[in-house]
């Protein structure tokens, strides 16, 4: 297995235990305003059903994507990116909607998008991105 996958792997685990909420809103469709793990502004995303535009932190378009939607008995959407800048600029491993970093596996609040990132599955390139 290669070390990509391995943390693909771990990234779609950890997500796939979030607990169940039931009438809670369970779409990615929006825009997101992302943000590195030093708070500084990373990249808008605007997903749409299995599509998403990146948009620079220069208001500029970064580029247009797919995304594979996961659906096999998880609460909340998760994507991987199968096309575009997530996929090759970024080098992101998935997408996936939790509860605020400090406690990810609380969905009652607001939602957040997570753009996984680091390969080692510790999270810590990832991106937190709050919906406008």
């Amino acid at each position: 297995m290669s070390r990509y996958t391995f943390s693909a792997a771990l990234f779609f685990l950890a997500a796939s235990t979030l607990p169940a909420l039931a009438g809670h809103p369970r779409t990615a469709d929006g825009t997101w305003d992302c943000k590195a793990p030093d708070g500084t502004p990373a990249a808008t995303l605007v997903l749409a059903d299995k599509t998403y535009a990146f948009v620079q932190t220069d208001g500029e378009l970064g580029g247009y994507g797919t995304l594979f939607s996961i659906e096999e008995g998880y609460v909340l959407p998760m994507f991987a990116p199968i096309s575009g800048p997530l996929r090759d600029k970024v080098k992101s491993q998935g997408l996936v909607l939790r509860g605020a970093r400090s406690t990810p596996l609380d969905i009652t609040g607001e939602l957040y998008l997570n753009v996984g990132i680091s390969t080692d599955g510790s999270g810590a390139l990832d991106w937190d991105c709050a919906r406008r």
